[in-house]
């Protein structure tokens, strides 16, 4: 994953989980600040993660976050965010590009966390018989698509199925 545009549709996002992918510049993170039930983050082992105070950068952004990696977030890390200099971002020659779908997707339906590997999907699914889970998380992230994300879903399924001919 190396934009965070793909998930700021899904208000019902309360976790996202994306460690160790490609996001390259925190001004992503721009993407989550309309996700107010968004409360658990991870974006460690990213490139951005790497800036200059990621942590209070982050806070900053999104001050519905209880915790942010591996580190909860308390009243004084908050108060820190809250309280520092604007920080300018460095622009990133990525974010310009037209991006591939999204590899990982995780969104909560009734409770329950459902994570979506794009990428091995369908290795997995044929190795393990867990086609009925990965079809159980690609229904539930459709409901969050609007009518433009639907269209590209419909073409890159039809793509695929073309693939399999």
């Amino acid at each position: 994953v190396k934009s965070l545009a793909h998930f700021e549709k899904c208000s019902k996002l309360s976790e996202l989980y994306l460690r160790k992918n490609e996001v390259g510049c925190l001004s992503q993170v721009h993407h989550l600040k309309g996700l107010k039930n968004l409360r658990v983050l991870w974006l460690c082992d990213n490139p951005c993660a790497e800036e200059e105070d990621y942590r209070l950068r982050v806070i900053r952004q999104l001050p519905q976050l209880t915790k942010l990696d591996h580190a909860n977030i308390g009243d004084e890390e908050r108060d820190a965010a809250k309280n520092a200099k604007p920080i300018p971002t460095k622009a990133n020659a990525a974010e310009r590009r037209n991006f591939p779908m999204r590899k990982h997707s995780h969104k909560q339906l009734g409770g329950v966390v459902l994570s979506f590997d794009f990428a091995t999907s369908a290795m997995s699914a044929r190795k393990s018989g867990t086609s009925n889970n990965v079809l159980y998380a690609v229904m539930a992230l459709i409901a969050e698509l609007d009518e433009e994300a639907l269209s590209i879903v419909k073409t890159e399924i039809e793509q695929r199925i073309d693939s399999l001919k």
